[in-house]
């Protein structure tokens, strides 16, 4: 997630980078086309008013001529129309003198002295009051004495100029042969013009024409009157009074006595650079902004999300609780845990059976109802961490085991009381295995396989606390060898049975016999039945098993029959993980045809603790083992789940009285009368009764006494080898307390 961050922030930046290369590439490109807009349209403009005067000029010129003949016959009606219409576009008066137009149109005795009769020649442009407007005068002499004098002006010129120079500020000068300097921007009315009315052959205007003389000749290779005389278009760049550079474009008419410039300045241009600079950098700003808030905005929503899936990652959905794996990274690496810690893993017993019956919802209320309790009494300096299924773990530091424990006990015996959740009362078994350790001395993991050894030893044994020992940490490391030798005990035929005999109680002859599995490991030698078969379960190896044990006990007890010709039952315990594989009885079908036993002789032995289990389903499966023609025998009655309401609902042929109840019936005669009442109950239920365990001949006389029907036990024989029980079944009978042996 960080290198996705990293490659997001990578990926910001070259954006930002390329549009700051993109900016400054559309300002080069900016620069070079408003250079070359400003360029053209400086030339357009100049143009425009190099033609617009020459126009009027011409005009000029044949109206002063015109004037000029006006008293010649034939001529004066058309005369007098023309000076009509050029009274009407053009501003004119005649006379002579410094008097000429009240005195602002100056006349330079020895200038006039020069000019030729019949001649066109311009005057200094000035602003005339009563029109309101810029003109430029243009004088015609008749002769020595006699001067006629119009002027143009700029308001027809001025619109379409605007139009063109909008933005550029393009600025024009008009100059006269007399040096008077005419200055006027006809872009806007509101420019006057600059320094009117002093002569530019004199003062600081002499430097300046000098000074832009000589740059004019650097450019042109002409100077300032040449090219004035030479007339024609010029183009050079021109430095200005401010100091400002300025392109100029300069057109001369000789004939008149008049030159047009125009220009502009370079800082027009820089500053529409600038403008367009200010409008591009705001643009980036703004884009780039936009860009860093929509980044930042991922960035966020990206770590939230990260947040979140680590979160998750570390603990249940369900409870909120930290999960064990995730506990083993943060107190391992994240925050180490150091010093005397209390450790406990607590279980609630068959809550799978909780959630077949009532269904998760139930199963999931449960837990999160476990979960708040726990919370309550373990207290906020804890840990509370969510195991797999219906475990889970508390980590309290400190080393008190009372005070600890106080609230532990507390705990279970709280959940231990009936409780409603939804509607369905529960009542709880819960196993605890506690761990006292310092785990500055211990690794973290270690106490955890410790604290796990400790809650499987309250399983087993049933208890509600275990404290860990080293003594049971060695019965585990036990187990675990066991486990890792169990398959290869299978795949090796290490397994074998010997057939313990059963006796009628009244006859004395043998009619049966149960099937004991043994185990003799290359490695770990001799294994008793009640450590592997514990471990097939819980490794998932039972079915395999099972089905090995029962396979070899039909090929067995057929062989036994042929030889013997004698006909007896065969009962094999069968583990309540064997009836929830579906292909059960296909197997033992298949099994009983395999080696010719007969069915009808075959005895599956179950344990009470079917009855912890989906009744529906056990009861489904029994019933099609039983009509398939084999029998159901109820092992260690009385000392698991079993109920008499069960017993008349699954179709049960026999129970086994657990050694447990036989052992001192002929010395305690409350425990006969319980093994009495036991009888008769089963009686009344039409069952068959074998006793387990018989090892006194008082015993028998007692269980026969009760109506006890099968007697197993060390008093008639130990388990037997198939050649031994052949032997044993050559016999006819054997002696009983109350009758003498038949042979």
């Amino acid at each position: 997630m960080d290198k996705l961050r990293q490659h997001i922030w990578w990926i910001f930046g070259l954006g930002t980078l390329f549009s700051i290369i993109l900016m400054a590439t559309m300002a080069i490109y900016a620069w070079i086309q408003n250079y070359r807009g400003i360029e053209s349209d400086l030339l357009h403009s100049h143009r425009l008013i190099e033609a617009y005067y020459l126009e009027k000029l011409q005009r000029l010129e044949t109206t002063f001529r015109l004037l000029q003949s006006k008293d010649r016959p034939g001529d004066y009606q058309k005369n007098g129309r023309t000076i009509d219409y050029f009274k009407d576009i053009i501003e004119y008066d005649r006379g002579s003198g410094p008097e000429f137009f009240s005195g602002e149109l100056i006349f330079d005795p020895a200038v006039l002295a020069v000019r030729k009769n019949n001649t066109l020649f311009a005057k200094n442009t000035f602003y005339s009051k009563r029109n309101k407007r810029w003109v430029t005068p243009f004088c015609y002499r008749f002769n020595e004495s006699d001067f006629g004098c119009a002027t143009i002006d700029f308001h027809q010129l001025s619109m379409p100029l605007k139009s063109i120079s909008e933005g550029h500020d393009i600025f024009h000068i008009f100059v006269t042969l007399d040096y008077w300097l005419i200055h006027q921007s006809v872009a806007s009315e509101k420019n006057y013009a600059h320094w009117y009315g002093q002569n530019m052959r004199s003062g600081a205007m002499k430097d300046l024409v000098d000074s832009h003389s000589d740059t004019i000749k650097q450019e042109t290779g002409m100077t300032l009157d040449t090219l004035l005389a030479a007339g024609g278009s010029h183009i050079y760049h021109q430095r200005l009074r401010t100091g400002e550079q300025a392109l100029i474009v300069l057109s001369g008419l000789p004939e008149y006595s008049f030159f047009v410039g125009s220009g502009f300045r370079y800082s027009d241009i820089w500053q529409y650079f600038l403008d367009y600079m200010y409008g591009m950098i705001l643009m980036v700003i703004v884009f780039n902004t936009i860009l860093l808030l929509l980044f930042k905005r991922y960035d966020t929503v990206n770590e939230r999300h990260r947040r979140e899936l680590e979160y998750r990652s570390m603990h249940d959905d369900l409870t909120g609780l930290m999960t064990r794996r995730a506990s083993e990274t943060v107190f391992t690496d994240d925050e180490p845990l150091a010093g005397p810690h209390i450790m406990m893993a607590v279980n609630i017993e068959r809550f799978h059976l909780i959630n077949e019956r009532f269904g998760h919802e139930i199963g999931d209320s449960l837990l999160q109802y476990v979960t708040k309790r726990l919370k309550k009494h373990c207290g906020h300096k804890c840990h509370l961490l969510r195991d797999t299924g219906p475990d889970f773990i508390v980590i309290t530091p400190g080393p008190d085991t009372d005070k600890a424990l106080e609230w532990i006990n507390i705990f279970v015996n709280e959940m231990a009381r009936p409780l409603k959740i939804k509607d369905i009362v529960l009542k709880l078994t819960l196993n605890a295995g506690l761990f006292e350790g310092n785990l500055s001395d211990i690794s973290y993991r270690e106490a955890l396989k410790r604290v796990d050894i400790a809650l499987w030893k309250a399983k087993t044994d049933h208890e509600q606390i275990y404290t860990y020992t080293e003594k049971t940490h060695q019965q585990i490391i036990h187990r675990i060898h066991i486990r890792e030798q169990l398959e290869y005990g299978l795949d090796n035929q290490e397994f074998y049975l010997v057939y313990q005999p059963q006796i009628d109680s009244q006859t004395g002859i043998m009619t049966g016999v149960e099937a004991l599995a043994r185990w003799s490991n290359s490695v770990l030698g001799s294994i008793p039945p009640n450590l592997f078969i514990g471990i097939a379960e819980e490794s998932g190896l039972i079915n395999d098993l099972g089905s090995l044990i029962t396979s070899i006990a039909l090929e067995e007890m057929a062989q036994v029959m042929a030889e013997t010709d004698k006909q007896f039952s065969v009962s094999i315990n069968f583990s309540l993980y064997q009836f929830f594989n579906t292909d059960i009885l296909q197997e033992i079908d298949s099994m009983v045809k395999q080696s010719g036993f007969p069915g009808n002789h075959l005895v599956l032995e179950i344990t009470e603790s079917v009855f912890a289990a989906d009744m529906g389903i056990i009861k489904e499966i029994l019933d099609k083992l039983h009509s398939s023609g084999y029998q159901i025998s109820l092992d260690d009655f009385g000392t698991g789940y079993s109920s008499l309401s069960m017993l008349s609902e699954l179709p049960v042929d026999e129970v086994k009285i657990d050694k447990s109840f036989i052992d001192r019936i002929h010395e305690s005669e409350p425990d006969y009368h319980l093994v009495k009442n036991i009888l008769a109950i089963a009686k009344t239920l039409g069952l068959k009764i074998v006793a387990e365990g018989v090892e006194y001949e008082m015993q028998v006389e007692l269980l026969c006494q009760a109506n006890c029907d099968t007697i197993q036990g060390y008093l008639y024989s130990k388990p037997l080898s198939q050649e031994e029980l052949k032997n044993f079944v050559t016999k006819a009978q054997v002696d009983q307390p109350h009758h003498p042996r038949q042979v």
